[in-house]
C-alpha cells in the first residue's frame, strides 16, 4: 500500500515524481478488476455518486446560493481494504492543477460537465434528446431540482 497523503500539502516533496504521486482511475480500475474481482463502476462508484449527493443534500440547509453563481466542490474519498468508500473532507473550489496528462484530459471532460448542467443546451449545441447514460452521469444535476 502506498501512504496516503495530501497532494496540495505535500506537493513539494513531488517535484521530481509528481507522476508517480497520483494514479489515473483507468489504472485503478483495472487493479481492482484483476486483482480484486471488483467492478469499479458497478460496486464502487455508485457508493461514492450516494456519498456525494446525501452529502450535499445534508448540507444544503447551509449553502447559500447566490443568484448566476454556481459552486465547484471537491469531495476527497478514501477507499477502505474492502473498496468501500469513505468522505474524507469536502472542499469548496479544489485545486485543479494539471499535474499529469490524464489528469488535463480528466479536468477539461469535468468542466466539461459542469458548462453543461449549467448552461441552457443552446448555448453548447446540444439536442434535447438526452440519453439515459448521459442522464445518470448528470445525475447530481437533479439535486436543484428535488
Amino acid at each position: 500500500y502506498k501512504h496516503l497523503t495530501n497532494y496540495a500539502l505535500n506537493k513539494a516533496n513531488f517535484k521530481s515524481n509528481q507522476q508517480e504521486s497520483i494514479c489515473p482511475t483507468n489504472l485503478l480500475k483495472q487493479y481492482l478488476s484483476v486483482y480484486r474481482k471488483i467492478d469499479w463502476d458497478e460496486e464502487v462508484k455508485p457508493k461514492i455518486e450516494d456519498i456525494i449527493i446525501n452529502t450535499i443534500q445534508a448540507g444544503s440547509d447551509q449553502l447559500t446560493h447566490k443568484n448566476g453563481c454556481f459552486e465547484l466542490y471537491g469531495f476527497d474519498i478514501m477507499l477502505d481494504d474492502k473498496c468501500n468508500p469513505w468522505l474524507l473532507e469536502v472542499n469548496l473550489s479544489p485545486a485543479s492543477a494539471e499535474r499529469a496528462d490524464w489528469l488535463t484530459e480528466m479536468l477539461d471532460a469535468m468542466a466539461d460537465g459542469l458548462l453543461k448542467c449549467v448552461l441552457p443546451p443552446a448555448h453548447l449545441g446540444l439536442v434535447n434528446d438526452v440519453s439515459p447514460r448521459q442522464e445518470k452521469n448528470y445525475r447530481y444535476e437533479k439535486l436543484n431540482h428535488s
